[in-house]
Order: C-alpha cells, then sequence, then structure tokens
C-alpha cells in the first residue's frame, strides 16, 4: 500500500490520461465479459472516478443533511450579543430508525431560522459535523450550520396528491 501511495505522489495522482486508469478500467471490463452471464454490472460506471481534490481545512468536515424540525426553533440571545437557534432535526436513514441531530445557527442565520421555520418543515442544513457526550454519558450529533434551506413542495407533487388522498 505505501509504494501505491508512493507512485501516485510521484506522477501526481491518477488523472483521465494516466495508464494505471486505463488498465484498471480495461482489466475490470474484460474480467466481467470473461464470465458471460448477465448484464456487466459495471457497465454504466465503467468510467466513474472519484475526483482528486486539494485539502482545504475549512471544509473538511461537512456534511449536508435533509429532514424534518421536531420542534419550533429556539431562539437564544447570549449576554455577549450573540444570536443562537437550536434546531432539533429528524433525519431519517433507509433504515426505519430516526436519527435527532441538534443543529446550531448562530447570527443572521440564527435570526432567519427563528422567523421563518417551524415544527414539521423540511429543510436542507450544511454544516460542520460535531459530536458531544451528555452529562448521563451518551453521544450526540451537533451540526454547525453555515447554510440552511426550506424544502417546499408543489401543491401538484406527488406527496400533496398522496397527502390529500389520506385526508378524504
Amino acid at each position: 500500500m505505501q509504494a501505491l501511495r508512493a507512485a501516485r505522489q510521484a506522477v501526481g495522482g491518477l488523472g483521465a490520461g494516466h495508464p494505471w486508469r486505463r488498465s484498471f478500467t480495461a482489466s475490470r471490463l474484460s474480467a466481467s465479459a470473461d464470465q458471460g452471464a448477465g448484464p456487466d454490472p459495471y457497465e454504466d460506471h465503467a468510467e466513474t472516478v472519484i475526483e482528486e481534490v486539494p485539502y482545504n481545512k475549512p471544509h473538511h468536515n461537512y456534511v449536508t443533511l435533509v429532514g424534518n424540525l421536531g420542534r419550533d426553533p429556539d431562539y437564544v440571545e447570549l449576554a455577549s450579543g450573540a444570536r443562537l437557534t437550536h434546531l432539533a432535526l429528524a433525519v431519517r436513514f433507509p433504515s426505519p430508525v430516526t436519527t435527532w441531530v441538534e443543529v446550531k445557527a448562530w447570527h443572521d442565520l440564527a435570526d432567519a431560522a427563528a422567523l421563518q421555520l417551524r415544527k414539521r418543515d423540511q429543510i436542507q442544513v450544511v454544516g460542520y459535523l460535531a459530536t458531544y457526550t451528555t452529562p448521563a454519558g451518551y453521544s450526540r450529533l451537533q451540526v454547525y450550520a453555515k447554510t440552511i434551506r426550506k424544502i417546499v413542495r408543489e401543491p401538484g407533487s406527488q406527496q400533496s396528491a398522496d397527502k390529500a388522498r389520506e385526508g378524504q
């Protein structure tokens, strides 16, 4: 593994024309063709490449979460004059288990969140992920929000139609 890392650093990564990338793609495709059974599972992703970007410390821990607010925003103005809004975000992954994430918004974003968001609103949050331990010893997820977007459904969307059918 160290030899591979050293070689990658020596050639400056795996650019589009790099021979390792071509040989990997060719060998993967020829191996799947040799199997001869069924469609090629890599067919749609034969040229899918993970983009290499320079390390950027301020953005190394960004997450994007979409979920529903579990309660109305809790707005606090601190003695220092800073403004803070706490949000409880319910996020459902593919499993049926709901994960609760505490979201903190500061300053102007805190003002906007407190005024425009309410319980049950669906939002998208982009920010820094952190964990903390409660006094009882439980680990909790927390996001320091950089941007918050409210997701609105159009009146003719499928979800609106489902809700209308449920009400009948």
